[in-house]
């Protein structure tokens, strides 16, 4: 008898995955064939000691039957397992109490749910039949795998059981207990890091994952990622609901308007139907579209992708982004970072000059955005629509104050008026001048090796404003990551470091690679006697970091194959 209320009870309780062989009583769609296969030899039915609570020996039969997927190896209900890369093991933690524990986590009794006080984030528990509530965790009865649940009440067999089994859906917890939690263990609240998150990732780096994780596995407090030590966290569901309007200008006419370091934050942002307005954007952003603006004059902190302009007349634009593109704009004069070539269409009287500003937080903000100091194709603008218009540059030298209000008259605490001059020398964006220039004097081809990357814009910067001899000039500039080691093989063919040739071609393939190239009285023995300073400072007795051309005919072989791939569209890296 026993057996065959098993056999019963299994057959009504069966939530996971449908066998794939016929059960008793179903009969196979005529349509569907399945191959025959021995079926394996079924053990023996356990006979089950008849207690006589009726609530414990539904119990029993439970928890000898399988109603999930799962099986043995499925975690209890809020418990989720992670990797503690400080010893090597796995631990487990409990989504809603924070507990954490390095053996397999006991199940709460049947029908007893875990939640936090929406008030004080403490964690009590419930029972969704009877609605008791308690602070202290329920135990079962016993001890080890075969432990029974206290019983809340008599369950009758079979049909309420497997309702209750089946109705396993989420509902709403009873108010906390009264009274106030009384200190016990576990982990609180603002202990929970972000291994625990289950909205979407923050913009953090993941190591700060990692330590979190491994300091909740040793019972510690998390230190927060900024480092400044604990701080409550902050979850997808807790952040705050973005405002549309608080990302764009639109519908504006004679107004300075400006949105401060830290107000767009990478996102996405709209200008639209302007009118004689000062645009400051001093913040990074995802994106920028302007449309239907006219006579405004605008400033567009680093873009981590595009900058469009449409439907626009008279603009006055300083801006640095990934790709600058127009289309239907009549008259637009603008100093471009731009990654890509500038993508003008049905546009007319377009001037173009090389980015000159500077601010405190631009360099950090070009980092976040990603755009390189050294990638900038300003001047080679691609017109799909010559017939509407030709594009012109801007005479050399022109500063952002020829095109816009001073920043420190719009925004002095951004900017001093003292510091207004100083500006073009503060700028993190190299000026270039491009193919063609008025500076006179021979070309030179400066290759900065990984190992000096870091320092390769402090030192470009320092050649241009050198006042000690005649001025250089740079024509173009570009970075790669992580290139072939044939590229820089081929680069390297003509020169004379051949023994240290091969050592420097794997160094180019595991980190930046930048090159220059520049104009100037005598450029190519200055050059030379500066990159062997340079050499001593960084190399320190391995191969050049640093190498420059020693012959106009070996700066033509360079900078041929360096710039190539900027003018067929690819890319080494």
């Amino acid at each position: 008898a026993a057996s065959a209320a098993a056999s019963a009870m299994r057959r009504a309780l069966s939530f996971g995955r449908r066998p794939t062989r016929k059960t008793d009583g179903e009969q196979m769609p005529a349509s569907t064939s399945v191959p025959q296969q021995q079926s394996p030899p079924q053990p023996a039915p356990q006979r089950v000691a008849m207690s006589s609570n009726g609530g414990n020996r539904v119990e029993a039969f439970r928890r000898s039957l399988s109603f999930s997927r799962g099986g043995k190896n499925k975690l209890p209900r809020d418990w989720k397992s992670a990797f503690d890369p400080a010893d090597g093991r796995v631990y487990f933690f409990n989504t809603v109490t924070q507990e954490h524990t390095n053996e397999w986590p006991q199940p709460l009794p049947r029908g007893w749910r875990a939640t936090r006080d929406a008030v004080t984030g403490d964690a009590y528990f419930w029972h969704k039949r009877t609605r008791e509530v308690r602070w202290e965790r329920p135990e079962l009865a016993g001890t080890g795998d075969g432990a029974e649940a206290l019983p809340t009440r008599t369950i009758p067999i079979p049909a309420e059981s497997a309702a209750d089994a089946a109705g396993d859906e989420e509902e709403e917890a009873p108010p906390p207990p009264p009274g106030a939690k009384s200190a016990g263990a576990g982990v609180p609240l603002s202990g929970a890091r972000r291994i625990l998150s289950f909205g979407r990732r923050p913009r953090k780096a993941a190591e700060a994952d990692v330590k979190a994780g491994a300091a909740l596995a040793a019972g510690a407090p998390a230190a927060s990622a900024s480092g400044e030590g604990d701080s409550t966290p902050v979850y997808s569901w807790d952040r705050r609901r973005l405002n549309v309007a608080d990302y764009m200008f639109s519908g504006r006419s004679g107004e300075t308007l400006i949105k401060v370091p830290g107000s767009i934050d990478g996102q996405r942002f709209i200008i639209e139907e302007c009118e004689d307005c000062d645009i400051w954007l001093l913040d990074w952003s995802a994106c920028v579209t302007i449309d239907l603006c006219r006579r405004c004059r605008i400033f567009i902190g680093p873009c981590e992708s595009s900058v469009f302009l449409r439907d626009c007349e008279q603009i006055k634009l300083v801006a640095a982004c990934q790709q600058f593109r127009t289309r239907t704009v009549a008259g637009l004069d603008a100093l471009l970072l731009t990654v890509s070539q500038p993508s003008i269409e049905e546009t007319s009287a377009a001037r173009f000059g090389c980015f000159r500003m500077y601010y405190p937080e631009l360099q950090q903000q070009m980092l976040r955005a990603r755009l390189s100091p050294f990638n900038n194709r300003w001047n080679e603008p691609y017109n799909f629509t010559p017939h509407a218009g030709h594009v012109d540059f801007l005479p050399a030298g022109t500063t952002y104050t020829e095109l816009l209000s001073p920043l420190s008259s719009a925004c002095p605490d951004r900017l001093k008026p003292t510091e207004e001059p100083s500006v073009p020398l503060l700028c993190p964006i190299p000026y270039s001048h491009g193919a063609d220039t008025t500076v006179e004097g021979e070309r030179c081809f400066v290759l900065f090796m990984p190992r000096c990357a870091p320092h390769a814009l402090r030192w470009t910067r320092a050649l241009l404003s050198s006042t000690s001899d005649a001025p250089l000039a740079l024509l173009r500039s570009r970075e790669y990551q992580n290139v072939r080691p044939d590229f820089c093989t081929s680069l390297l063919a003509h020169s004379g470091q051949r023994q240290s040739r091969a050592s420097m071609a794997s160094e180019a393939s595991r980190g930046r690679l930048i090159g220059i190239e520049l104009r100037g009285a005598r450029c190519v023995s200055r050059l030379e006697r500066l990159v062997a300073g340079w050499n001593s400072e960084v190399a320190r007795g391995l191969a050049a970091a640093a190498y420059a051309a020693s012959s106009p005919a070996e700066t033509e072989h360079m900078a041929g194959i360096f710039f190539a791939s900027l003018d067929s569209g690819t890319e080494h890296s």
